[in-house]
């Protein structure tokens, strides 16, 4: 059986009312069209919490694994990508940094090896349209491999 809740407060001058739909949990301001959306998973830990706002994804969300443990950290505008990105192994290690601007990677990203902290696996080059135009990969000592592209200036 599904159980829906709703619970009305006062807060800083915001009504705000919160619905309990089987595990995920939605929080909204209405003066402010803020919302935020928190899933759990069947043992009660955080399965993510998202941050909407005009029922767009807006700011910063993130994810977590079963265990607890961060997954990733994503920046959002209007809907779409933008901004910092932190992704993570289950370890708890950083897997990868992007930069998102209006949906797509840009930029210098990095992706480093598991276990390994600190150690890169590979830098990454965007240009301004999403492109991936220059890559250098290394191996879990971060003994240079292999170059692909052309190098950003």
């Amino acid at each position: 059986m599904t159980q829906f809740l709703v619970v009305s407060f006062k807060s800083r001058g915001y009504h705000i009312f919160t619905w309990l739909l089987a595990s995920t949990i939605f929080i909204s301001c209405r003066h402010e069209n803020v919302d935020i959306q928190i899933s759990k998973y069947a043992s009660g830990n955080i399965e993510f919490l998202k941050k909407y706002e005009n029922k767009k994804l807006h700011g910063e969300s993130v994810w977590f694994y079963p265990d607890g443990t961060l997954e990733a950290k994503v920046s959002y505008k209007n809907g779409t990508e933008d901004g910092h990105a932190y992704y993570f192994y289950r370890s708890g290690a950083l897997k990868s940094h992007r930069y998102w601007k209006d949906g797509h990677m840009e930029g210098f990203l990095v992706d480093y090896w598991d276990g390994h902290y600190g150690i890169l696996q590979a830098t990454l080059y965007y240009n301004q349209n999403g492109e991936l135009i220059y890559k250098k990969t290394f191996d879990s000592t971060g003994k240079f491999i292999s170059e692909e592209g052309h190098k950003p200036q």
